[in-house]
């Protein structure tokens, strides 16, 4: 969620150097929550779990390339481009919100076992 506020901020900033510490805290914590997913699920799943991951990884990649394609098209269409960064963050902020909020995802914690049951 923090991510998608830092590409909102920036969308609207004028400063280089600020634009260029935001841009990369925004991709430091996207890189930091992809590393952290991968180490926290590796441990927890069989063999057979790690093509699901390999398709996952394969999937950011064309959806990527997607975003990129739509994102210059809007930037093109709209000829506005702090609209579309700005639009860009909100969509991924409500998207991490009603994750937080309304799935079980958001309260992942319940569903582990305490660290003393894990250990035995």
């Amino acid at each position: 969620m923090l991510s998608a506020l830092l590409v909102i901020a920036l969308a609207y900033t004028t400063s280089l150097w600020v634009g260029l510490i935001l841009w990369a805290l925004s991709s430091g914590l996207g890189f930091s929550s992809t590393s952290t997913q991968d180490r926290s699920a590796k441990p927890s799943c069989r063999t057979t779990c790690s093509a699901d991951h390999q398709y996952r990884d394969g999937a950011c990649v064309v959806s990527a390339a997607l975003g990129a394609l739509a994102g210059g098209w809007l930037i093109e269409r709209t000829g506005d481009v702090r609209l579309v960064y700005a639009v860009i963050g909100a969509v991924t902020f409500l998207i991490a919100l009603v994750f937080r909020v309304a799935s079980p995802l958001g309260r992942a914690e319940r569903y582990l076992a305490p660290a003393s049951a894990a250990a035995e």
